[in-house]
């Protein structure tokens, strides 16, 4: 799985701190506007940045009945889609975090564990004086709600380099699962032939169900079927 930096997502605004200063505010409204937050972006786009050398993204969703997810993450509907087992070991490790200002190494634990995604019509607002505000991973605009997603965060170096991107900047990382962290396939409706055999054969000796997604008659929603029992 790919561990995403927060600046490599599809989305301007993932990880982007609404970020003000109360030394700042204390001054007054008039203060603030007439800056027009310039300082506040300089530090927004800096903490973005660093998230992104220093985490990654797992980025999940919660349903498999989803149109849109298939149509924008799996080729149309011709892909596949892997069930995870969130109470895996797997999740279970801490995340180090260095402060490059002071050189110091933090540890925190509890973070990997893939938590929801919450969204919002508007971008919560943050102090520069209270820390590094790790929700703001974790929120997003309502536009994104149909992902229904979950994330957990990692550091990017508990996975392996396996590509430079075209900038060098924000290269490919990639994350090894173990089998105990696979809890399913489901199969999309437009599937290849070669795609299902593949899939049903690799499962079968892996012994994980495989399911074929199938359209309502009647309706414009997805069910699931079972083609292969664990």
């Amino acid at each position: 799985m790919r561990l995403s930096q927060p600046c490599s997502l599809n989305d301007p605004h993932d990880a982007l701190i609404a970020i003000r200063s109360r030394l700042e505010e204390q001054g007054g409204e008039e203060r603030v506007l007439a800056d027009d937050f310039n300082v506040e972006k300089y530090y927004a786009q800096r903490a973005r940045e660093e998230f992104s050398r220093q985490l990654g993204v797992l980025c999940f969703s919660s349903t498999r009945l989803s149109v849109l997810m298939w149509s924008h993450y799996a080729a149309s509907h011709s892909g596949f889609v892997l069930h995870f087992k969130v109470s895996d070991s797997f999740f279970n490790r801490n995340m180090t975090w260095r402060d490059r200002l002071w050189g110091l190494e933090h540890i925190y634990e509890g973070l990997p564990h893939p938590s929801a995604v919450i969204y919002s019509k508007a971008r919560k607002v943050y102090y520069m004086e209270d820390g590094i505000p790790w929700d703001v991973l974790f929120q997003k605009s309502k536009h994104w709600s149909y992902e229904r997603e979950y994330r957990s965060l990692m550091n990017l170096s508990d996975a392996e380099l396996v590509q430079e991107t075209k900038d060098d900047r924000w290269p490919v990382y990639l994350i090894h699962f173990p089998r105990s962290v696979l809890a399913g396939v489901t199969l999309g409706l437009a599937a290849s032939e070669d795609t299902s055999q593949a899939v049903i054969s690799n499962c079968k000796r892996l012994g994980v169900p495989v399911f074929q997604i199938k359209p309502e008659h009647l309706s414009f929603t997805l069910k699931p079927e079972p083609i292969l029992e664990a």
